[in-house]
């Protein structure tokens, strides 16, 4: 994503986003806890199918 933002910058700007590599960035805080909250969902997926 991060070289998508770097290379098609005209693209982001017609979508209204000026500044792809910022937003980008300040997602990062985000991804620690998103991947917890993903494995979490699977894990209860995967519990809830064995039985």
């Amino acid at each position: 994503m991060r070289q998508w933002a770097q290379v098609d910058p005209e693209r982001l700007q017609a979508l209204g986003i000026e500044d792809g590599a910022s937003l980008l960035e300040q997602g990062r805080r985000h991804a620690d806890v998103a991947v917890a909250a993903a494995f979490d969902l699977f894990d209860a997926f995967w519990r809830r199918a064995g039985t």
